[in-house]
This record gives C-alpha cells, sequence and structure tokens, in this order.
C-alpha cells in the first residue's frame, strides 16, 4: 500500500570519464548515473514505497533508501553493426540490501539503419521512459509515477528483442518492436520467503509513432507465471483446496484454484502520448492489467504530468491514479532543477 509522501529532496547526476586513448575512446565509453534521495511521510498508517520490490519504505522520519540509486554503464564498439553494453546497477533490493545487480548485459546488432536485433539481459519496455526507469537524469519528475510504475517492478528480461523503423514520411516515423525472453527477479513477501520470478516467461509487443514534438506509444506484454507462492502461503493454499476438495463444492473448489499463481497468466496493456516542444513537457499515459488469478485483481492505472521550462528550473504538476486495487489516487506539485557535474 502507498501513503502520500510531504517532503521529497533529492538529486540526479550523470557522469560520462572519457577513456585515456583516442582508439579506446572511440571503441568504449564509460559512464555513470545516481540519485541521492530523502523521502518522509506525513502518516504513520502506512509507509512510503517506490515500487513493491522494496521490502519496507519510509515513515516519519527521513528515509534514503527509497529513491537513492546508482549505475555505471559500459558501451563498447566491435565493428560498424555491433555493439555492446554493460550496466550494473545498485539500489535499495527485496532483501534489504544493495547488492549490484546486472540490468544491462547484451550485444546488439545492427544489420541495416532501419533494423536492430539484441540479445542478452534487456530492459524491459513496458512503460514510457521504462527502459531508463533507474536513470533519475532521464526523466523531469522525482521519481516515475508510483501508481503506474511502483505496480509493475518489471525491469529486466534475459532473452531477445527486434526492433524495426519506418518512414511514414513528413518527418514521421513508425517503430516497432517486439521482445521475448524470462525473467530474473524477486519481490518480498510479509511474513515469507520472497516470491522468486526467475523463469517466468515474458514477451511482447510495441508501436510507437514519433512527429515533430508528438509521440505516441501502445504497447502489450504477457507473462506466464511458473513458481507459486513459497511457504507459508502455498501451505494454506494447499490446506484451502484440500478442504475444498472435502467438501465437493466446485464453486469453493474453482476458488482455491483461482488463488494459486503458478500457471497464471497476466496480460498487460498501455497506451500513451508524450509532447515535448520549447518548454513545454507533457505526458500521458492508461495502463490495463489483467489477470486470470484472484491474487492480482484486474486494475486500471493512469497518470498525466505537464512541466514548463523556466531558464533552469522546470515546474511540473503530476497527476495519477490506480483503481481498483487499492483506489489511490496523488497529486504532485514540484519543480526540477538542472545539476550537472
Amino acid at each position: 500500500m502507498f501513503s502520500r509522501p510531504v517532503i521529497h529532496a533529492g538529486m540526479a547526476l550523470w557522469l560520462a570519464l572519457p577513456a585515456p586513448a583516442q582508439e579506446q575512446e572511440s571503441r568504449y565509453k564509460f559512464s555513470g548515473f545516481g540519485t541521492l534521495g530523502l523521502v518522509w511521510n506525513s502518516t504513520s498508517q502506512a509507509t512510503f514505497l517506490r515500487d513493491v520490490a522494496q521490502p519496507s519504505g519510509a515513515g516519519r522520519t527521513p528515509d534514503g533508501r527509497v529513491d537513492s540509486r546508482m549505475g555505471v554503464q559500459l558501451d563498447a564498439t566491435f565493428a560498424d553493426t555491433l555493439r555492446g553494453t554493460l550496466q550494473l546497477v545498485s539500489k535499495y533490493r527485496y532483501d534489504g540490501t544493495y547488492t549490484p545487480e546486472f540490468a544491462w548485459a547484451f550485444l546488439g546488432w545492427t544489420p541495416a539503419p532501419e533494423l536492430q536485433i539484441r540479445a542478452g539481459r534487456l530492459g524491459v519496455e513496458m512503460f514510457m521512459n521504462a527502459d531508463s526507469r533507474d536513470v533519475g537524469y532521464s526523466y523531469l519528475w522525482v521519481r516515475p509515477p508510483v501508481e503506474c510504475y511502483g505496480l509493475i517492478p518489471i525491469t529486466r528480461l534475459d532473452g531477445m528483442d527486434a526492433a524495426g523503423t519506418l518512414d511514414l514520411g513528413a518527418q514521421t516515423n513508425l517503430r516497432l518492436k517486439a521482445y521475448c525472453g524470462v525473467l530474473s527477479e524477486k519481490l518480498p513477501l510479509a511474513g515469507s520467503q520472497p516470491l522468486s520470478m526467475n523463469g517466468d516467461r515474458i514477451g511482447g509487443l510495441i508501436a510507437e509513432v514519433q512527429g515533430g514534438a508528438w509521440r505516441g506509444r501502445i504497447a502489450y506484454a504477457r507473462f506466464q507465471v511458473r513458481k507459486d507462492f513459497p511457504p507459508p502461503i502455498a501451505d494454506l493454499q494447499t490446506g484451502l483446496e484440500a478442504f475444498a476438495a472435502a467438501l465437493g463444492e466446485p464453486q469453493l473448489d474453482q476458488a482455491a484454484a483461482a488463488l494459486r499463481f503458478q500457471g497464471g497468466t497476466i496480460q498487460w496493456y498501455s497506451a500513451g502520448v508524450t509532447c515535448e516542444q520549447g518548454p513545454l513537457q507533457a505526458q500521458a499515459v492508461l495502463t490495463h492489467l489483467r489477470s486470470d488469478r484472484l491474487v492480482l485483481p484486474e486494475s486500471w492505472e493512469g497518470f498525466v504530468s505537464m512541466g514548463y521550462r523556466v531558464g533552469r528550473v522546470v515546474p511540473y504538476g503530476l497527476w495519477d491514479q490506480v483503481q481498483p486495487a487499492w483506489n489511490g489516487r496523488a497529486v504532485v506539485l514540484s519543480a526540477a532543477m538542472d545539476f550537472v557535474l
């Protein structure tokens, strides 16, 4: 459950370090990014989480775990059409540690300027800006809208993707992308072992049109769950199924089976539009989650964001909402300021 933060203080940095030799500079690029954030909460009824992958959140005292993160990235060019990327990120994990993990580790092949194929560990591009959700300097907000991004904590997959770009004329391009693979993440569960998503299958499609200052995007993703909840939740489910079978009630048996996470199918839909014209930055996104399991109810999420640059400062407003799971709603008024080292 998410509560509303009262105050957040943060700083996002992007660092690019040159290679020592000219030959290395042309083939290798090393860069880094980081966000230092403090957030505290106005209520003692719940803690504030950035996403459901975090085991605990901010209370009434300043907390630097929720938003702080750091990463380094190495880009290598092996040939005109072959490149590789490694990205290592340290952030607050499901187990309460900051153990660095590889967010990206892939090879990319570009057989033609309008076609790219990648294989390895890839970012999951389910949302707009999702591929760089840990790079605080890449987006306007203090953090990606929690009511949308926070409910889908999937950030990476081990597999492949292919993206192609078509020129539609009038300075408008259509980008099509397909991806598939398996997940390698874990989620915390109160009073239980972590929920492992390792090996769960994922596949998706993306269509994006960009012309001038406008960009529109629709996306679809499908998950297939291979593992069930760990004990003691699994033990409770087994007991409920045995109880339903003993009573011989078909409806109760169906309800008990629906509480099983294993074998479930989750479908996710998204539509969004952005506009970046002069000092104006605006974005609107609507998402829909469907599941055949009672433990993950159907929900709608969405947000609208608008900012306007005044010198080095960008005041912005954000409205976001999720229904019906928590019926949460947030209105944020804030400002971003350029700060680069």
